[in-house]
């Protein structure tokens, strides 16, 4: 009799448990490398944004500073006209 209640109720009892178990493990690892894997994506676009922003105001920067350099040659070279004495 009690070679049978192990067979017919223990047994796949402890079967289906360490089954369940094991799935849990092996999801809670899927879960934890996708995790690591959208962070270090995440990690790489926001590294990518950032250097394309800063690329892109460096270049308006430069851009205006070359403007603003050219403001002041127009600037000194008007009032060269009205005042040939006065100095750039």
């Amino acid at each position: 009799m009690r070679r049978s209640f192990i067979d017919r109720l223990l047994l796949p009892a402890i079967l289906g448990l360490t089954t369940v178990l094991a799935a849990l493990v092996l999801w809670q690892r899927l879960l934890t490398e996708q995790r690591a894997n959208i962070q270090a994506a995440t990690k790489a676009q926001t590294l990518f944004v950032k250097n394309k922003m800063e690329s892109e105001l460096n270049a308006r920067i430069l851009l205006l500073n070359r403007l603003a350099g050219v403001g002041k040659l127009v600037s000194c070279q008007v009032m060269k006209t009205r005042n040939p004495m006065r100095r750039c």
